[in-house]
Parts: C-alpha cells; structure tokens; sequence
C-alpha cells in the first residue's frame, strides 16, 4: 500500500530566495547560527511575506549529484515543517565544506539542532 503524504508537494518560487542581491542582503543582516556541519542565517523581513529559503553548498561537498541531494534534502525539511519557520522571514542554510562524505540521513538532527539554538535565541 502506498503511503500518502498530506501537504503540497512543491517548493515554489514562492518559497526561495532566488536573486544574488537577495543572498547578500541575507548575509549581511542575518542572525546566523552554527552547528557542526550547517549553518543558518535568518533575516527579519522579506517582502513576499512569506517564509522563504536560500540553500548554499559549495562543490568542496562533492559533485553535482551529492551537492542536489543536500538541496533536495533541505528544502523537504523546510517544506514539511511549515510551523518552524516565521513568516516574514529568510532562510539561507550554508552547508559547511567539512560535509565531504557525511552521509545525508542525519540531516534531519543537524536542523533540528540549529531549530533548537534559533529559538533559544543562541547567538553564534
């Protein structure tokens, strides 16, 4: 039997910071947080709104293929967890080079660590 997940599927355009210019106002003015091998960077205000999502790794990570896995894996957290993230607000998650050959499946704790920090008001 096939499983059924409930919520929309897609990441919209909606939902990610697509301009360089974005990026680097993000940078600029985000509180960031670190974990051992993420780091976060939110910023107060956007004008969508609306919780949106940058994604940076760098190809010290590994190839095409490993780096858009990260992506992929990033983004369903983002998407699947709705009630963690402001709206109003800009994410940009930094994959951190030392992530060469650490296996994706521990993405999950890794976020939840920088979740845990972001909420407690832990500066890095």
């Amino acid at each position: 039997m096939k499983q059924v997940l409930s919520g929309p599927l897609t990441f919209s355009s909606r939902q990610r910071v697509r301009k360089a210019a974005e990026f680097q106002q993000i940078k600029q003015r985000a509180l960031k947080i670190h974990s051992r091998r993420l780091m976060l960077m939110v910023c107060a205000s956007n004008p969508e709104q609306q919780a949106r999502l940058g994604v940076i790794v760098t190809k010290k990570t590994g190839g095409a293929v490993v780096r858009n896995r990260w992506k992929r894996k990033l983004r369903e957290y983002f998407r699947n967890r709705p009630e963690q993230f402001s709206q109003g607000s800009d994410y940009l998650l930094i994959v951190k080079s030392k992530t060469k050959g650490w296996p994706t499946d521990d993405v999950e704790r890794e976020l939840n660590e920088l979740h845990r920090k972001h909420q407690s008001g832990a500066r890095s």
